[in-house]
């Protein structure tokens, strides 16, 4: 049975951005309390106060702030889920993984977006810096305030820290040439200009550091899901790594193996419907099988006669899925050949289902009830052998780690394991990690960031056909409407 009291009861709360708060939280049975236009300085006044405010940059992972009728539940569209204005379309549908069968995603796939054609998927830049308004009216109130224990000051302060973390060093890797806002407060004749990227990654990197050293390294059941130490050097050792600090890389990865995660047994397990019991999985967003709640990766992918429901929008590309070894148990998620509802054999013929999350039984519709990982063990062992190998060249710890996971892939089979001799020079090892990533984490959101840290993100475009792909399509276009809000912000080059 799935754990439904999972992260405050999966409740939703959104702080507005004329300073005030309003949060819904949901109890057991998901009825909900609604407190509405409550200004911050008489918010804030006890533990729970504190706890509610931060429940709402876990909100702002899932949804892009749409609101269902009159349930007061945002759907879960946006944030780091899978739908039309989620981190997911920015970072896979440009890479060399995925296919997308929907014409409004052309832009993406032919690399012809513009400021003004996002559409839907325009929602990103604005959904971002809402989850930062967020953490730093969080940050803010909470500071010195002798309202609350200092436990939960410690703890609500870390998770402010982490989101907004995470939420700047999303924006950089899409957009690059991003405002750094610190403080809730706007003033309307001095808006917020954008910062040099070093200044954002430094920010982004002060705010990790310090969110590991407030954070406690697990909860109880009825917290899961919470950003804990482990995430925090987690989310510290991807955003090394893409910014080339490989020696601080190498220190969080180890700092995160060294919390007590081990790898899953079975490379599917990780996905399962059940997966909150998972030790390889560090961070989550956690889901439900209900409308706005639920994880819809396996709906956007599936076809309607697989799975009920199913869109069968986003594929993975055929030429992708060949670049797998046949016996390679992770190739066993992504389905070109199926049987239909109506008991007949399929093929599907432009690319293969992406079937890596567990098909729920008791899914609603489209929404099942398997947790979205964020963060796991098996992409640390990846991120440290890379930082080695740029630190130190080819190294027997390097793969060492490899094989941990080419071992899990291949059912200990001796044949498959890598050797220090295969490797004679440092590109060589880079390229081959390369590929391991691809295999290991497809459709996690780490491919765009890979792609553009080997330097291969263009090149891979126009190797596949896809001639308009030029140098500054390595960041995204601001869309034109965020442009319109703030005369300061300045389109970046190419757009």
């Amino acid at each position: 049975m799935k754990i439904i009291h999972k992260l405050t009861n999966l409740c939703f709360a959104f702080c507005l951005l004329a300073m005030a708060v309003l949060s819904v939280r949901c109890s057991d049975a998901l009825e909900e309390d609604v407190f509405v236009d409550v200004a911050s300085n008489n918010f804030f006044k006890n533990d729970k106060d504190a706890v509610t405010a931060v429940d709402a940059i876990y909100a702002k992972m899932r949804a892009d702030g749409s609101v269902t009728g009159g349930s007061g539940q945002q759907e879960g569209w946006g944030g780091f889920g899978y739908g039309e204005a989620t981190i997911f379309n920015y970072q896979q549908v440009q890479t060399d993984e995925m296919v997308v069968r929907w014409s409004g995603f052309g832009v993406f796939t032919n690399f012809t977006l513009t400021p003004s054609s996002y559409g839907n998927v325009g929602f990103v830049f604005g959904d971002l810096f809402e989850g930062i308004f967020i953490a730093n009216n969080v940050l803010t109130n909470i500071e010195d305030n002798d309202n609350l224990s200092e436990e939960i000051q410690d703890r609500v302060k870390g998770e402010a820290l982490f989101g907004r973390a995470l939420f700047y060093s999303t924006a950089l890797s899409i957009f690059g040439n991003i405002p750094k806002i610190t403080q809730p407060e706007s003033d309307p004749l001095n808006l917020p200009k954008q910062a040099p990227p070093s200044e954002i990654a430094q920010l982004v990197i002060e705010d990790l550091t310090e969110a590991a050293s407030l954070l406690p390294e697990s909860y109880s059941a009825s917290d899961y899901g919470r950003f804990t130490k482990g995430a925090a050097f987690a989310q510290l050792a991807r955003f090394q790594l893409n910014q080339k600090n490989w020696s601080a890389a190498i220190d969080a990865a180890r700092t995160v193996m060294a919390l007590g995660y081990t790898l899953s047994s079975e490379y599917s397990d990780i996905f399962s419907v059940n997966n909150e019991s998972n030790l390889e999985i560090i961070l989550t967003i956690p889901c439900i099988a209900q409308p706005g709640i639920g994880n819809t990766m396996v709906a956007h992918s599936g076809e309607p006669d697989f799975y009920a429901g199913g869109w069968g929008g986003h594929l993975a590309r055929n030429e992708f899925y060949d670049t797998f070894d046949p016996e390679d148990q992770r190739k066993a998620l992504l389905i070109k050949e199926y049987q239909s509802a109506t008991g007949s054999m399929k093929t599907v013929s432009d690319g293969a289902m992406i079937i890596k999350y567990e098909v729920d039984p008791d899914r609603i519709g489209p929404w099942a009830g398997n947790d979205i990982v964020l963060h796991r063990l098996g992409e640390i062992y990846l991120t440290l052998a890379e930082a080695l190998n740029e630190e130190n060249g080819p190294n027997q710890e390097s793969i060492d780690l490899i094989n941990e996971l080419r071992g899990r892939a291949f059912n200990n089979n001796p044949s498959k394991r890598i050797k220090l001799a295969d490797f004679t020079t440092k590109e060589s090892l880079r390229d081959y990690i390369l590929a391991e990533r691809s295999w290991e984490l497809y459709a996690e959101n780490y491919r765009r960031d890979d792609l553009l840290r080997h330097g291969k993100y263009i090149q891979q475009a126009v190797d596949r056909g896809i001639s308009n792909a030029q140098s500054f399509h390595i960041l995204y276009p601001i869309p034109q409407d965020e442009m319109d809000r703030n005369s300061e912000l300045n389109q970046n080059d190419g757009y």
